[in-house]
């Protein structure tokens, strides 16, 4: 079977119905702190991955102060495991909840994940939707709580390479005027495509980049903003590329 996931499936597919279970009977009971259920659905996400053959390294762990309760991690899009692959590259040093469209937010187990986690889940189509969401991570974020966001948006395979930052999602930040740290995600992209779906191990790495305070982007419109942040992620994303022969 040429799909990593299929196969994780097949392999813990008992297990995965055992976890969709759990997952509903601590969602309905709704007692269990957030820290836990997230340390839940990360050891879950690390687990599937060792299944799936894949190796998510982390780099830069550093740049994640536990001491930093309510912020953005901001990070390119590479494809559709892209929060997945983040949660696991921070394992436990930051209960981190993402930022996920929402038609792709409901399949099986992975749905029970998302609100084991309260990510937001966003249709991009509704306005009103956005507008919603954005506020509560306002205040979510400055009550303490973390989020990971893809400005980029989409579900295509970037393959390393950058696509437009959308601005909207930069105004919970502003309004809030919370920590950012910039991610760098590289080689996720092959996670799903149909050219990497054999048995061998697969790296994808995480970079964390130093944090952004207010006090640097204070002032800073919405589309300024977007682009500081992008030009950090891009100078990392090309030194990799450099460093791989790949540019």
């Amino acid at each position: 079977m040429r799909n990593r996931y299929r196969r994780m499936l097949l392999i813990r597919c008992f297990e995965a119905i055992h976890l969709h279970f759990k997952f509903k009977r601590i969602l309905k009971k709704n007692v269990m702190p957030f820290d836990e259920r997230y340390m839940l659905a990360m050891k879950m996400v690390k687990k599937y991955h060792k299944s799936m053959n894949l190796n998510i390294q982390p780099f830069g762990l550093e740049n994640l102060d536990p001491n930093i309760k309510g912020c953005m991690l901001v990070g390119n899009h590479q494809g559709k495991e892209d929060g997945a692959a983040t949660v696991d590259a921070i394992g436990k040093l930051l209960p981190t909840a993402f930022v996920i469209a929402d038609h792709r937010s409901h399949q099986f187990l992975f749905g029970n994940m998302c609100d084991m986690l309260g990510v937001k889940r966003i249709k991009f189509d509704d306005l009103k939707s956005q507008i919603k969401v954005y506020n509560e991570m306002t205040e979510e974020i400055s009550n303490g709580k973390r989020f990971i966001i893809f400005p980029e948006a989409g579900y295509d395979d970037n393959r390393n390479n950058l696509q437009y930052f959308n601005t909207p999602c930069f105004m919970p930040i502003i309004k809030s005027k919370c920590p950012i740290i910039p991610f760098c995600l590289y080689d996720t992209w092959k996670i799903y495509h149909k050219d990497y779906q054999g048995f061998r191990k697969l790296n994808s790495e995480v970079h964390f980049l130093k944090p952004i305070y207010y006090e640097e982007y204070a002032g800073l419109s919405k589309k300024d903003l977007a682009e500081l942040v992008k030009s950090r992620i891009e100078e990392k994303l090309n030194q990799l590329k450099i460093e791989k022969n790949e540019a």
